[in-house]
């Protein structure tokens, strides 16, 4: 979904409207240094010195350049090993738990149907 805010001490948020994305991001910025922002859960606390304001995320355009920068950076910091790189996007520090998600997405990959 474009408009996702995700905190880790509530559900995520689904605004329907670009201008109702921008008013809740505003409240969680008062009280969370730590949002995933949009379909590519870019992260605030580790990621939002790569745009201006978090609320350019809520931009498509900038979410999706946003996170695939992230995504090149983390992929290109693990050479020859493709799970523990895409895991980087999900977590840097912890290399069991990326591991299993780039081996996750992996798997939903190579499960896609021809044509992808």
């Amino acid at each position: 979904h474009p408009y996702t805010l995700r905190v880790a001490d509530q559900p995520g948020f689904y605004a329907s409207t670009l201008e109702e994305a921008h008013e809740h991001l505003s409240t969680l910025l008062e009280s969370h240094r730590s949002i995933d922002i949009c379909l590519m859960q870019v992260n605030t606390r580790w990621n939002g010195h790569r745009v201006n304001s978090p609320h350019d995320l809520l931009d498509i355009k900038t979410c999706i350049f946003t996170g695939a920068e992230i995504l090149r950076e983390a992929i290109d910091s693990a050479p020859g090993d493709l799970a523990l790189g895409i895991g980087r996007y999900y977590n840097w520090n912890d290399e069991a738990a990326a591991r299993n998600y780039g081996n996750r997405v992996l798997s939903f990959y190579q499960n896609l149907p021809l044509g992808w």
